[in-house]
C-alpha cells in the first residue's frame, strides 16, 4: 500500500482507505502535511523497494558493459512460461514474489520471516543470518545469491539468477558483489579448492553487507553451497 495526501477523498474505484493516526505521525517525519489534506492508504501491486530498484540498475549496467541487452518487467506482467529458454534475473523477497518463493523452496538457503524477531532472515543448513543495526545506524545485512539451471528445452544453456536477502540494502550489495571482477575471482578460487574448475550450474552464496540505509558501504563473501 502507498500513502497519498488528498484534499478530497479518493473515489471508490481508487481502492483507498482512511489512514490511521500512526500513519500521520510517520508521514510528518518525512513530508509536510498542509491543513485540510488527509492521508489515505491506496492499494498498489506495481511498487518496488528502493533497494531492489538499485539492484536492478546494477544488473542492467553489468549486462550492458558486457555487450548484452536486458528487459525489466514487474512480476505481475510475467508468466512462468517466459522463463523458458532465457537467462533470467529475479530480484526481491519470497513473500512478495511467488516465483522467487517457488524457486528457493528447495534450496539449501532460504529467506524467511522470523515471527519472534519480526525480521527477514536467511536460514541455512548450519546457521541463520539476521539483519543488525548498530548505534550509529549502520546496517549489517545478508544477501542471498542463487544460481539455478535454466528452464525449457535449452535450459542447460541458460541460467536463472536470484538476488534476495534479509534487507533491501543487501539485495544491492549482492548485485554489486556479482558485478565485481575481484569478488568473482575470489569466489572462483574458493570453488576451485572444492574441485570445481569453473562456476557450477547451480549454487547459493551468502554475502555479508554493511550499508547506510539502503546504500551499501561494503560487501564480503560469507559462505556458499553447491547445489545438485
Amino acid at each position: 500500500m502507498q500513502v497519498g495526501a488528498r484534499y478530497t477523498r479518493p473515489p471508490e474505484s481508487a481502492r483507498a482507505v482512511d489512514a490511521p493516526p500512526p500513519v500521520y505521525e510517520w508521514y510528518r517525519k518525512y513530508h509536510p502535511l498542509p491543513p485540510g489534506k488527509n492521508l489515505y492508504l491506496e492499494f498498489v501491486n506495481t511498487s518496488t523497494r528502493f533497494g531492489d530498484a538499485i539492484g536492478a540498475a546494477e544488473v542492467v549496467r553489468t549486462i550492458a558493459t558486457a555487450g548484452g541487452k536486458a528487459q525489466i518487467f514487474p512480476e505481475t506482467s510475467v508468466s512462468e512460461a517466459m522463463f523458458r529458454d532465457r537467462n533470467i534475473v529475479l530480484i526481491g523477497m519470497p513473500e512478495n514474489s511467488p516465483s522467487i518463493d517457488r524457486l528457493l523452496s528447495n534450496g539449501s538457503f532460504r529467506v524467511l520471516y522470523d515471527e519472534k524477531l519480526q525480521k527477514e532472515i536467511i536460514v541455512g543448513p548450519t546457521a541463520s543470518y539476521v539483519t543488525q543495526i548498530d548505534a550509529s545506524g549502520t546496517i549489517l545485512s545478508y544477501g542471498l545469491v542463487t544460481a539455478l539451471r535454466g528452464q525449457g528445452v535449452q535450459g542447460a544453456q541458460h541460467r536463472i539468477m536470484i538476488f534476495s536477502g534479509s534487507h533491501s540494502s543487501c539485495t544491492v550489495g549482492a548485485t554489486e558483489f556479482m558485478s565485481s571482477p575481484a569478488h568473482l575471482r575470489d569466489f572462483r578460487d574458493r570453488l576451485r579448492k572444492q574441485g570445481h574448475s569453473s562456476f557450477p550450474p547451480a549454487y547459493q552464496m551468502v554475502v555479508r553487507c554493511r550499508a547506510d540505509r539502503v546504500v551499501p558501504l561494503s560487501e564480503e563473501y560469507e559462505t556458499h553451497v553447491v547445489l545438485k
